[in-house]
């Protein structure tokens, strides 16, 4: 893509997202929950949380786009994020997933994979070792952190590029691998992009504020 191409498209979804201030519902974790909702307001967006099972399929009736994050996972979330995911698809709306700590417990992997599987999420936004056990099935994380072994580097980044390529091709979904080196690509294309700063893995959440800000700025969704 040439960079005037680029310029004219990053405009152009500047605009959209500033001119209709999607509402995004998030089912998101407790830790960074303000955060989340702060940048999506930063952003252009406009944010609701709802976990509740019997609240949220008129809460997703309503807005524009879902964002399901993992990262403080109850039963009753559970079942939320199951309500929530089918009435998005079935209204059309963009549906991102953040696997957060999947590789970490069983439960974790298990519900990402069921997300995954049953509803088929538009984008999924991961580090790479949360993107690696989604790939297996099980796997081992340094909590919510990435593995230091599975970091993407230059020098292994052209078997990442097909890895990722290969698991958006899997499940038709845009992957969005993040860390020093972030990875974003369907089946087609990777776009590498090269600006981590270290400074970001000493606080926490901007990984959850990324994920609702992509939720906004993915609606409506694009056309098949």
């Amino acid at each position: 893509m040439s960079d005037a191409v680029s310029r004219i498209s990053l405009g152009a979804c500047l605009e959209q997202v500033r001119s209709t201030c999607p509402l995004v519902h998030n089912i998101t974790n407790y830790v960074t929950v303000n955060d989340v909702a702060n940048v999506l307001l930063a952003c252009g967006g406009s944010p609701i949380m709802s976990d509740e099972p019997d609240d949220v399929f008129d809460i997703t009736s309503i807005c524009g786009g879902l964002n399901i994050n993992i990262g403080t996972l109850n039963s009753r979330s559970i079942e939320a994020m199951k309500v929530a995911g089918k009435r998005a698809k079935e209204l059309g709306h963009v549906v991102l997933l953040d696997p957060v700590g999947a590789g970490a417990s069983a439960l974790r992997t298990k519900t990402a994979r069921m997300i995954v599987d049953e509803i088929h999420p538009d984008v999924i936004r991961g580090n790479i070792s949360e993107i690696k056990s989604l790939v297996a099935g099980s796997g081992t994380t340094k909590g919510v952190d990435a593995d230091a072994a599975d970091t993407v580097t230059e020098e292994n980044l052209d078997a990442m590029v097909q890895f990722v390529k290969d698991f958006a091709s899997k499940t038709n979904a845009v992957i969005a691998i993040t860390g020093a080196i972030d990875l974003v690509a369907d089946a087609e294309v990777c776009y590498v992009i090269r600006n981590g700063r270290p400074e970001m893995s000493k606080i926490t959440g901007t990984g959850c504020q990324l994920s609702g800000m992509a939720t906004a700025y993915g609606w409506p969704r694009r056309s098949a």
